[in-house]
């Protein structure tokens, strides 16, 4: 027949007993502790009982005859805390000592606080080796985090609070920072702020920084004000100091409620936003509205440099990428419904979890195996986003045509785009070299940092030039920059076109300060953004027809690209007259002569009705290398700087091709 329960926490108080009378060092740290009830008031004896050290017979009981049972076998309720727990329960369940330093009925005792049962532990959890008392048969005790005789860690602490919960948890501990995470695990031992790859605000709030109390009173401590601890989140030094584990979690709850989910130090609301995150991550809105919730946790104030999150439009009403309509996306976490758009709002758990996620990456969300198995998906962002949308930059692909593998070179060499992780990570599993993923163009958070342009295409790494060039190696090519300045061209800006272009109703972006900026980028003759259902897709995402097929109507310059801004007949630097166009009489010249040409040179053409234009003679990129920024396609001669704004060249051989030398 089994002992009875009570019989075993009798078997095990008379151990702990013997334990004390041989060891006079474990009882010496009782008096004046918190432990210590009589000299705190909290049992009432005479000075000189007082003197014979009593504190030990409160726990330690010699035989069951001195100390009445109250109930003959433990109540159901409080078998789950063990025999030692039990014993600690007899003062901390808020009825037999009442006092707010004493009370943990609701806290510690709660049901949902720390578990016992180690049958069946949480992944990563280690139960041999730690350090802390065996505990191989499967169950905590209060001993095994607690040493009543020792306050040097308070509260009671076998080690410092800031080491504890990594002794069994090892698996939780973060290896490396942002794309070396190993882990996938949040940072610890940090201190509360980020600058990788811009600032990062970090506030942390009064729940996860509560104080650490003052010294516990030696004598008379009943009732006390300063309380010997108090529950909730601690940064290492309480409300100062690096962000560990007892930052986030608290382990037996808050000072006035109970453990919540996953024991973490605030209740983990996800509605409109995360509100658990956002007590630590909470940059300025871009929207304009004031806070909370705080959408935006990068350094960024800018509208449209971070990913949609909560409730927030910054990117613009109809903005958003379509998400994939899968069941797949029901495993990860959202927030509630928005009313408007009928669909769950993404909050910052929706793409981050603070354990175990995706390995070398910010704690971002792994991909799912049932989506890993019954797609092409690899990486993060394809999670939802399967499908680019109508007339976006192609993505999982690239150009292998001849002229594409000359001019693109895709990099991804351990993940890191740019020497500083300036143009964002590619995270994911089995990544393939010469594949454009999403990350080579966007960042969620602090994209294009320190820019501020009203008109920011959405979360991408740079704009213009600096983004183009990450992949896209032209060679010589049309000119990049501000045709205005002394040290350009010198001239004025007046044939910039900032007007929409007829074939696509889009603007050219360009460059600089003020409201017309004059410098140029690759979006000036370029544009990835979605268009309308009623515009037209030009290859090579242009904004207005160009190459050697396009033809335009005399008299409409802007219905092509390069007439838009050098007109009709452009002139060069000084005037002087241009080499007629559209109205050229090509069947005077009906052949074109294709010489020898030498490398990074290219035939001259004609138009499909052997009509003239600008792709003619001039190649936009990748032109002749002797060309300059005329970017001819042909161009001879020696010692001449293919940079030099206003180049010495020699034409002959390009006129040759159409007017042949007699």
């Amino acid at each position: 027949m089994k002992k009875d329960l009570h019989f075993r926490v009798l078997s095990t108080v008379l151990t702990l007993a013997g334990l004390l009378a041989v060891g006079g060092k474990v009882s010496a740290a009782v008096p004046g502790s918190p432990h210590d009830l009589y000299g705190q008031k909290y049992l009432m004896v005479s000075e000189e009982k007082l003197g014979s050290n009593p504190q030990c017979l409160v726990c330690h009981l010699s035989s069951p005859e001195e100390r009445p049972m109250i109930w003959q076998t433990v109540p159901p309720s409080l078998q789950y805390l063990g025999s030692v727990g039990i014993t600690c329960a007899s003062c901390h369940d808020g009825v037999s000592i009442v006092d707010r330093n004493v009370d943990a009925g609701l806290t510690v005792f709660h049901p949902d606080s720390h578990g016992l049962d180690l049958s069946s532990p949480p992944t990563d959890t280690q139960v041999t080796d730690t350090g802390l008392p065996d505990v191989t048969d499967g169950t905590m005790t209060c001993l095994t985090c607690h040493d009543p005789h020792d306050q040097a860690n308070r509260p009671f602490l076998r080690v410092p609070l800031s080491g504890l919960c990594t002794r069994c948890h090892p698996g939780k501990v973060p290896l490396g920072y942002g794309s070396e995470n190993s882990t996938g695990n949040h940072p610890t031992s940090v201190e509360p702020f980020d600058n990788t790859g811009g600032a990062s605000p970090i506030s942390i709030q009064s729940y996860f920084a509560v104080p650490f109390p003052v010294n516990y009173p030696n004598r008379d401590g009943i009732m006390a004000t300063i309380g010997h601890w108090v529950l909730g989140g601690h940064l290492s030094n309480g409300n100062v100091g690096r962000i560990e584990c007892m930052t986030c979690h608290a382990i037996h709850g808050s000072q006035d409620n109970g453990p919540v989910e996953s024991l973490l130090a605030k209740d983990p609301v996800r509605r409109i936003s995360d509100e658990f995150c956002e007590g630590c991550h909470r940059g300025q809105r871009g929207d304009g509205e004031m806070e909370p919730p705080y959408p935006n946790p990068g350094g960024t104030i800018t509208a449209r440099t971070y990913h949609p999150a909560d409730n927030d439009i910054s990117n613009g009403v109809d903005s958003g990428v379509a998400i994939a309509d899968s069941v797949d996306l029901a495993g990860y976490i959202w927030g509630e419904y928005d009313p408007e758009t009928e669909l769950p709002r993404i909050i910052c758990t929706t793409c981050h979890r603070a354990h175990n996620g995706m390995r070398n990456s910010p704690c971002l969300v792994d991909i799912d195996e049932r989506i890993r198995s019954n797609s092409d998906v690899t990486t993060f962002c394809e999670i939802c986003h399967r499908e680019p949308p109508f007339g976006h930059h192609g993505y999982n692909e690239w150009d292998s045509s001849p002229s594409g593998g000359l001019t693109i070179q895709i990099p991804l060499e351990s993940g890191d785009l740019g020497e500083n992780g300036e143009f964002g990570f590619v995270y994911g599993n089995e990544l393939s070299s010469n594949t454009v993923y999403c990350a080579h163009c966007h960042r969620a958070h602090n994209a294009g940092y320190l820019r501020n342009e009203e008109d920011y295409v959405p979360i991408l790494v740079e704009k213009g030039v600096g983004l183009c060039s990450i992949c896209h190696i032209v060679g010589v090519t049309h000119f990049m920059g501000d045709p205005t300045l002394p040290s350009t061209y010198n001239k004025d800006a007046s044939n910039l076109k900032r007007d929409p272009w007829p074939v696509t109703n889009k603007t050219s972006y360009y460059e600089g300060e003020g409201t017309s900026p004059t410098g140029v980028t690759c979006l000036s003759c370029h544009n990835l953004a979605d268009p309308a259902a009623d515009e037209r897709i030009i290859d090579h995402y242009l904004l207005a027809p160009a190459g050697e097929d396009a033809e335009w109507t005399t008299g409409y310059p802007e219905e092509y690209l390069c007439t838009g801004c050098h007109g009709e007949a452009p002139a060069t630097v000084g005037g002087g007259e241009t080499h007629p166009l559209m109205t050229a009489d090509s069947f005077k010249y009906p052949d074109i002569k294709v010489s020898q040409l030498l490398p990074g040179e290219t035939a001259v053409t004609y138009t499909p009705d052997g009509s003239i234009n600008c792709h003619s003679c001039h190649q936009v990129h990748g032109a002749a290398i002797n060309g300059g920024l005329y970017i001819l396609k042909i161009c001879r001669g020696e010692n001449l700087d293919p940079k030099a704004i206003q180049p010495r060249v020699d034409f002959t051989d390009l006129c040759d091709s159409c007017h042949p030398y007699k």
